[in-house]
């Protein structure tokens, strides 16, 4: 609007602007506006018009990728040697190699670990073949002790109650017979005596049956010593012999299974010793074999390959060929061209009128033909200073651009244009025919010969023109400087 000064009451243009205007009044170029008439008297005129009306805020941006994938090394940091690099700058498509590192630590690191895998498979299929054998034996000599077990049993029953009975029964027979023996040698010898008496037998008759009856005697004294032997001494310790060495085998059975449960107990942690062991080589063999892969880089995505300073012993630079590089350290990193944003810094006086899902024209600086679409994306919290060396703030925009060229690089120079208002169908004025009484906007509407005062309201601006809600029509034709006489 115009630079206004006071002057008794009203307001006026000031010199500058009218000096401005009188200069470059053929200069007046708007979408679908007529350049303003110039009188004779060089009084410079323009007209209201009607049509579509868009509000944008223009600034300086700068393409990147939405998102860029960072590469490290996943090799452990003292076997990490490059071989292979991929020039910087160059364009890499999703799947090219990035580096190559040295194979030859982790072809090793394999070949030691099969060897040792296959050792302890083999150790561990032996120990598991010595334990079918060892529990093989032990059912054997558990049947053993349980038949021995068994059979001190039976001997202890058939001692109870068929041996010692029928033994008794001998000794019991043994001593009915010598005592019949007896008595029929001692009647016999009474019957000698008497027969001697009557002088009818010799002496010598007498005394042999004398001396059988002595001995049928004797062996009566035996027979009732072996019966009382018999079941006074020789059963009892028969039958206490009988049952110790039942209790004996029982004995021996129970800590049979103990000992075997406890060998069973050891054998069976030696096996998961060796599983866990071979469990532990196995790991460590897919981890080797995963770094053999790891050997080569490739890339994520298709982008531009770019090299970041990293430490190498004292100095820091960028990665070479021969370099070991320390592991999950970013050495590189490659931008995905595939999505491309735009970063705006748009002035603090304009940041009010921006806002997430604007669309957006993005016109690259390299491609003047170029036209891309976009819509704001996010919308920076913190204001910095801007970085032309203008004076005043501005926030940084993101833009997500729809439309993708593969000749767009991350950090070129674009223009972006952020349409922050749109109407159809408007009345519209150029800014400079727009006058201010106090805090009243009015235009001064040019009828027959003279000018007549108009008070307008008024809408948004685009900077040069402004939307006239009330007080004008289209095609009506304004000043461009205040006329010192007007109707009202």
């Amino acid at each position: 609007m115009g630079i206004l000064n006071n002057r008794t009451g009203v307001t006026t243009l000031g010199g500058a602007a009218v000096l401005a205007v009188l200069t470059v009044g053929s200069s007046w170029i708007f979408s679908g506006d007529q350049p303003p008439a110039v009188s004779a008297a060089f009084a410079p005129y323009t007209r209201v018009t009607q049509g579509p009306f868009e509000i944008r805020v223009t600034a300086p941006a700068l393409l990147d990728a939405s998102q860029s994938v960072t590469l490290s090394s996943e090799l452990p940091s003292n076997k990490a040697k490059l071989l292979y690099l991929a020039t910087e700058g160059s364009l890499l498509q999703a799947g090219d190699v990035v580096a190559r590192f040295d194979r030859s630590p982790f072809e090793d690191e394999v070949l030691r670990l099969q060897g040792e895998i296959e050792e302890l498979r083999a150790t561990l299929m032996q120990a598991r073949a010595e334990e079918a054998l060892q529990q093989q034996d032990a059912r054997a000599r558990r049947a053993e002790i349980d038949y021995q077990v068994v059979l001190a049993g039976l001997r202890r029953a058939q001692l109870k109650k068929v041996e010692q009975p029928a033994r008794e029964q001998l000794a019991r027979k043994e001593l009915a017979r010598t005592q019949a023996e007896h008595k029929r040698l001692l009647r016999e010898r009474d019957t000698q005596r008497q027969l001697v008496a009557q002088g009818l037998a010799r002496k010598s008759d007498l005394q042999n049956a004398v001396d059988e009856e002595e001995q049928a005697r004797a062996a009566l004294d035996i027979a009732r010593r072996e019966l009382e032997t018999l079941l006074q001494i020789s059963f009892p310790a028969e039958q206490q012999q009988a049952d110790m060495e039942l209790a004996n085998r029982q004995r021996e059975q129970g800590s049979f299974d103990d000992v075997d449960r406890q060998r069973a107990i050891k054998h069976e942690a030696s096996i998961k010793r060796l599983q866990s062991k071979l469990a532990a080589r196995q790991q460590e063999l897919d981890k080797a074999r995963e770094h053999l892969e790891l050997t080569t880089l490739r890339a994520p995505v298709t982008g531009i390959i770019l090299y970041k300073r990293v430490s190498q012993g004292t100095e820091k630079r960028k990665p070479q060929v021969g370099d070991s590089l320390w592991n999950r350290h970013a050495f590189a990193v490659i931008p995905d061209l595939s999505s491309l944003v735009a970063y705006a810094d748009i002035d603090e006086k304009d940041i009010g009128k921006v806002a997430v899902g604007q669309l957006t024209r993005i016109r690259p600086e390299a491609y003047r033909g170029m036209v891309l679409r976009g819509e704001v994306d996010a919308i920076g919290t913190l204001a910095s200073d801007q970085n032309s060396g203008q004076a005043g703030r501005s926030f940084r925009v993101r833009i997500a651009l729809e439309d993708i060229d593969e000749r767009l690089r991350p950090g070129m120079s674009a223009r972006a244009s952020v349409l922050t208002g749109s109407w159809s169908d408007v009345t519209k004025v150029a800014l400079e025919a727009v006058f201010y009484e106090g805090d009243v906007p009015v235009a001064f509407l040019r009828e027959g010969g003279g000018h007549r005062r108009v008070e307008l309201q008024l809408g948004e601006s685009d900077g040069n023109f402004i939307v006239v809600n009330d007080g004008l029509q289209a095609g009506q034709q304004l000043s461009l400087v205040y006329p010192g006489q007007f109707d009202n």
